[in-house]
């Protein structure tokens, strides 16, 4: 289940990434933060920039992880609220342990950001 997750995450699972609109909140606020950017990195010396971009970039990582494991336990979650609404799984409880075991950190139990996190499969 892990590599489904990780295929319907990373996109390889047929479906698109949004598309915004030239006017949305998200370009402008995306906007804002490029003009900050370059207005800020104009400001600093080679020192200073190296030390931001190297911020910027663990920043990054922590999002990617972030996003990642709020994308498995979304999943997850709704995948167990739909157990509990279908009354053919209920007498299940095969169908059930697995997918809870799963939910607890995978099929063998272990935590996946261990294994590398959201980034080890890109």
């Amino acid at each position: 289940m892990e590599n489904i997750l990780k295929d319907l995450y990373h996109g390889n699972i047929g479906f698109d990434s949004w598309n915004y609109s030239k006017d949305s909140p998200f370009v402008k606020a995306a906007q804002k933060k490029l003009d900050n950017m370059t207005a800020l990195t104009a400001s600093l010396n080679n020192s200073q920039k190296e030390l931001f971009n190297g911020y910027v970039s663990a920043q990054g990582d922590m999002e990617a992880i972030t996003r990642y494991d709020t994308f498995v336990e979304s999943l997850k979650f709704g995948i167990l609220l739909m157990i509990e609404i279908l009354p053919d799984c209920k007498g299940n409880t095969d169908i059930v342990n697995s997918i809870i075991n799963t939910a607890k950190g995978g099929a063998d139990g272990t935590d996946s950001t261990a294994k590398g996190g959201a980034d080890s499969e890109q």
